[in-house]
């Protein structure tokens, strides 16, 4: 909540880029409270009231509003804060689980719209007023009373979902969640804003640390014979058929988290500052190409590459496909386990780092081409517009929309353990953060795709970026390069 009196306050520096233009942060505004709310034929973002001052507490199925700002929109003492949460978490273990209403946000949209318009009609006064405490709340925080496998990999499969989807609010903008051993983590709904947004808030938490009053042993739970709380419970009347749609949304989900073949990938063997300084290439385009490199080891052959190119050079700007594959990395990824001279083969990947790169600066000045596309194909509306046109209905077109390998890169990536996002049914989502001494990856894939393995693509991946380093060193003559220690890199930058 700090971040977000400053974000009021304009205090919140917009990034610039390398070409010194100001990038906007006009979505930062717009992730706190953001909400999507599941309508025929298509969903809306329920922009929340400025007034509002409260977040939404997830806790074994029971749903609260706790106050987090005074009425000034200022943050409450932190020790307020943490006695309230206190009291919350008192008042869910005296009382059994509640029937888990945030399931249903688990259902694809049409079945919970159906769910939402149920609900509504049971008792349009009690629920239409908990569901607005909820699309209002600034964000939403689920106490998980569980804990998760030990290693990252089982922990980036489960966290999302809590296995089946109870204790969740899947439609708030973001999530803190957080286990009963304290580990947490952010879950994002992307339709108001990009992962980048939630990192850049998360990342300043990270950074800020631990204030005065939190975690504070001396701290005792607010009364609960206090007639101004500062919560309160959410009810709701229900029915035999809104317990079958949390029932059909749980297994559902559940079925989707068995099927999510996750990896976390830490390579620490060099980072951005191997990349920037010794080979001097774009660390972006050096990531893609290693990743390209890694399905066509994997696979055998090249596929359609989705990466997410930010235009928020605009107004209201978002963003654009950068489509990685192209001519010069598929003649390079050919040529890499060939025969052919190490300087050749260098020649080649400069020439697929280059391309990489001038694709990259036409879609953030918007002149790449998929959302015009996608643009056009939404704005046909049959039967009146007729059939849609013949470009948009051909095979080879719908191919190369076919993302089976999605793509995206966040900057921030010394605070963060682990990242990720679920994928196409068929193919990689690959999110990763990259480091002065490291770069993470997080590989998403499907069980139930017989080509893909998330381990054997993270072994590819790895060898991949060694095997890169090494053509670098050799073409060049660089001697071998070992990733600095923070202890050496603190010593060699004081020397400067």
């Amino acid at each position: 909540m700090i971040f977000k009196g400053m974000l009021d306050r304009q205090e919140i520096i917009p990034d610039s880029s390398r070409s010194a233009r100001w990038q906007r942060h006009w979505i930062l505004d717009s992730l706190y409270g953001i909400t999507r709310v599941p309508r025929k034929p298509h969903d809306h973002l329920n922009i929340p009231k400025r007034t509002s001052r409260h977040a939404i507490i997830l806790a074994r199925g029971h749903i609260y509003s706790l106050d987090i700002l005074a009425p000034d929109h200022s943050p409450l003492p932190a020790k307020q804060i943490e006695a309230n949460l206190w009291s919350i978490v008192n008042h869910v273990t005296l009382h059994p689980a509640a029937i888990p209403i945030g399931s249903l946000t688990g259902l694809d949209r049409d079945r919970w719209t159906d769910a939402r318009e149920h609900l509504l009609s049971l008792d349009s006064t009690v629920n239409r007023d908990s569901l607005s405490v909820i699309e209002d709340g600034l964000f939403a925080l689920c106490l998980d009373d569980s804990t998760r496998p030990a290693g990252l990999q089982g922990h980036i499969r489960t966290a999302s979902t809590n296995y089946d989807g109870h204790n969740r609010w899947f439609d708030k903008s973001f999530s803190f969640i957080v286990e009963n051993n304290s580990r947490a983590s952010v879950l994002g709904e992307h339709s108001p804003c990009d992962a980048l947004i939630a990192a850049i808030i998360t990342d300043f938490v990270l950074a800020e640390g631990v204030g005065p009053g939190l975690c504070d042993p001396t701290v005792k739970a607010a009364s609960h014979d206090s007639e101004n709380l500062g919560w309160k419970k959410l009810e709701w009347v229900t029915d035999q058929r809104i317990s079958q749609f949390i029932q059909d949304s749980k297994s559902t989900v559940e079925a989707i988290s068995k099927d999510s073949d996750c990896d976390l990938l830490i390579f620490d063997k060099y980072g951005t500052d191997y990349i920037k300084r010794s080979v001097r290439h774009s660390p972006d385009a050096y990531i893609q190409m290693a990743i390209q490199l890694a399905w066509f080891r994997q696979v055998g052959t090249v596929v359609s590459t989705y990466e997410t190119g930010l235009t928020r050079l605009f107004k209201h700007g978002r963003t654009e496909t950068i489509r990685t594959l192209s001519s010069k990395s598929y003649a390079w990824v050919k040529a890499m386990d060939s025969e052919e001279d190490c300087h050749l083969i260098y020649n080649l990947f400069i020439q697929a780092i280059s391309a990489h790169n001038s694709y990259t600066k036409k879609a953030s000045l918007g002149r790449a081409f998929d959302r015009h596309f996608l643009g056009l194909r939404l704005q046909h509306r049959p039967p009146e517009d007729g059939t849609l046109p013949e470009l948009f209905t051909d095979p080879v077109f719908a191919e190369s929309s076919e993302w089976q390998l999605s793509t995206s890169g966040i900057s921030a990536g010394e605070r963060f353990i682990g990242t990720g996002f679920g994928c196409f049914g068929r193919g990689y989502g690959i999110n990763y953060l990259v480091a002065p001494s490291r770069i993470t990856f997080g590989i998403e894939t499907k069980h139930s795709d017989p080509r893909t393995s998330a381990s054997q693509f993270s072994e590819h991946l790895s060898q991949a970026l060694i095997d890169i380093r090494i053509l670098c060193e050799r073409a060049t003559g660089k001697r071998p390069y070992s990733s600095p220690s923070p202890d050496s890199m603190r010593s060699e930058f004081s020397k400067l």
